[in-house]
């Protein structure tokens, strides 16, 4: 991915994809450039994907890289609230 390239996430985060996305997350937070993950077409979101994000995101932040949520989605929001996730994916402040 090049500085400036978002990473799109897919419309279904769930448990068939979450294994999938952690691969794609862990090799684009070893390329230690900002995260830039573009959410809008996210049209549902369960746990699983929700945890690999948070776990991405905090794994980013330990690098000392961005990592920003691009347009959620309302499903992502939704989802991300309703788990109290919003604050762990920067949607939100803490």
């Amino acid at each position: 991915m090049q500085p400036d390239e978002q990473f799109i996430l897919p419309a279904s985060l769930d448990l068939t994809g979450a294994e999938t996305l952690q691969s794609a997350m862990q090799a684009l937070i070893c390329q230690d450039a900002p995260l830039t993950i573009d959410a809008s077409l996210v049209e549902r979101a369960g746990t699983p994907g929700l945890q690999v994000l948070v776990a991405s995101a905090a794994a980013a932040r330990l690098r000392g890289l961005p990592f920003n949520l691009a347009t959620p989605s309302a499903a992502l929001l939704a989802a991300a609230r309703d788990l109290g996730l919003a604050a762990a994916l920067g949607l939100e402040p803490a």
